[in-house]
This record gives structure tokens, C-alpha cells and sequence, in this order.
């Protein structure tokens, strides 16, 4: 049945130029979000595949055309780098560009996504496809939507978190890093992180992330379990409801875990209203 329902879409596919999705988890497929967002986009906008045809991916090209069939307004179009190796060189401002890095194009707005986050591979096989969550975001800010900044702090011998810069960068957040010892919290901040820091901010630190936070901003903060020595974070996300539990919790998963993905340490669960039918249960 399976191979049946396989003909009849590619016949459907050279007669009508449509492609359903079969894969099991509709790996192709938009979710309502972005289709809502694309039933009200109005700007012209043109996505660059910097590879011919021949030679792009696959996989992002399908979730690319859901975006086209979806809205007339945005418009694909495949180049050839070999045969025009300056092709947009005035979006990328001298950086490199890659086989099949995407560039979305609306008025005097650009953004450029590299080929490499737009897919993860496992063993030659695609694990995951980021093209719907990169190219709305694209879409977002070349339609000239408000751009967040998140600012992370600095002085501490935070260890970076290369993931979550990526991560907001890839959702059109600007980053930047800001000393709290010798700056104040700029104005246009939306998220101040803190992360990793091996160094106790200080009193006077924590004033300005107070005010900031009284005033309507928000702070995120990741701590490193080998590093213990936070009495003055502990005391201010303490007097604000937060306690750093002692204990870790590692993933599991294959795909998600580091070095030793089947380890998983629980920790100890104190007894109240919210854990107690969790505890009965062993």
C-alpha cells in the first residue's frame, strides 16, 4: 500500500508540481504558526539557494516550496556560485559564503543563513531540520519586524554558551556582552543572560540586575555544577523564589547527551504538596 501511495504522488508530482508529506513525524511540513504568519506576509521577498539545482539539498528545498505555495509574494531562485562567484557578496559584507547557504532578500534587508544550520545530520542521514524555524526568522526581520537584543554578562570567567548565542542569533536577536563593574544595563536590553560564570557577581552587580528586572526586564541565569561559590547569586535568586538544587540530571537521549548518554543521576526530592504523589509512586 505504502509503494502504491509512493506512485501515486510522484504521478501527481509531474502533473500538478505538488509533493505531500509522508515521512512520519511530517519532517517537511510548516506548522500552523508559520502558516499563520505567511497567510498576513506582504513583502516581496526573494530566497537565494546558492547552489544549482543539481546540487542543492533536497530535504530544504521541499520545506522552502511550502513556503512559495503558501505566500505569492516570496520567490526562490537557485544560483549558480561557480558560474557567479561575487553573487552576494553585497549582502554577506566580505564574509564567505557557502554551497547551499540561503540568502533572504526583501527591499534593502538581507539575511543570510548558512547551510549548516539549517540541517543536522546523523550518520549521513538528516537527524533534524531547522529550515522553518531560520527561514520565519529570516522573514521576520527582512519585513522589518522589531529586532530583541540580549546582552550577556562578562567578568566572571563566564563559559560560553555557544548553543544558546547561535540559537538567538539564528532568531534575529543581537548579541552583545556587557561588564556590570564598569556599565549599567543599556536601555535597549530585552534579556540580560548570565551564563556559566565561575565568579560570584557582587552586591553592587546585583543591584543593577534588580532595578533592571524590577523595571520590567528579564534575566536568565545558568549556573556550572562544579562551581559552588555563588553566595551572592544564591542569596538574590533565593529572595526572588530561585534555589540552586544540588544534584544533576543528565540526558539520556543519544542525540542530545555528551560523553555518557545512558548515566542518568536523579536527585534527592524533598517531600511537599507538589512531590509527594511522585514520591509515593517510588
Amino acid at each position: 500500500m505504502l509503494v502504491l501511495a509512493n506512485v501515486l504522488v510522484t504521478t501527481a508530482e509531474k502533473k500538478i508540481n505538488i509533493k505531500l508529506d509522508l515521512t512520519k513525524n511530517k519532517l517537511y511540513d510548516l506548522s500552523d504558526a508559520s502558516y499563520g504568519y505567511l497567510a498576513q506576509y506582504d513583502k516581496a521577498t526573494k530566497i537565494y539557494i546558492l547552489a544549482p539545482p543539481t546540487e542543492e539539498q533536497t530535504e530544504v528545498r521541499r520545506v522552502l516550496d511550502r513556503y512559495a505555495a503558501a505566500n505569492s509574494n516570496i520567490k526562490i531562485e537557485n544560483v549558480d556560485t561557480a558560474a557567479d562567484p561575487a553573487f552576494g557578496m553585497e549582502y554577506s559584507n566580505g564574509e564567505m559564503l557557502g554551497a547551499n547557504d540561503i540568502i533572504v532578500v526583501s527591499g534593502d534587508r538581507s539575511d543570510i543563513i548558512k547551510s549548516s544550520e539549517l540541517a543536522i545530520y546523523d550518520n549521513g542521514s538528516i537527524a533534524e531540520l531547522n529550515v522553518e524555524s531560520e527561514v520565519t526568522s529570516a522573514l521576520k526581520y527582512v519585513a522589518g519586524e522589531r529586532v530583541y537584543k540580549a546582552y550577556f554578562t562578562a567578568g566572571h570567567g563566564e563559559l560560553e554558551l555557544v548553543a544558546a548565542r547561535e540559537s538567538l542569533i539564528s532568531e534575529n536577536y543581537t548579541i552583545g556582552e556587557i561588564n556590570l563593574v564598569t556599565s549599567d544595563i543599556p536601555a535597549d536590553a530585552d534579556v540580560v543572560i548570565i551564563e556559566h560564570p565561575t565568579r560570584d557577581l557582587t552586591t553592587a552587580e546585583l543591584a543593577k540586575l534588580d532595578a533592571y528586572y524590577r523595571g520590567g526586564g528579564s534575566i536568565e541565569v545558568y549556573v556550572d555544577s562544579t562551581c559552588t561559590d555563588y553566595a551572592n547569586l544564591n542569596d538574590y535568586l533565593s529572595s526572588n523564589g530561585v534555589r540552586i538544587g544540588e544534584g544533576e540530571i543528565i540526558e539520556a537521549a543519544d542525540h542530545m547527551a555528551g560523553e555518557v548518554p545512558n548515566i542518568l543521576f536523579m536527585p534527592d526530592i524533598e517531600k511537599n504538596d507538589v512531590t509527594s504523589g511522585i514520591i509515593a509512586k517510588g
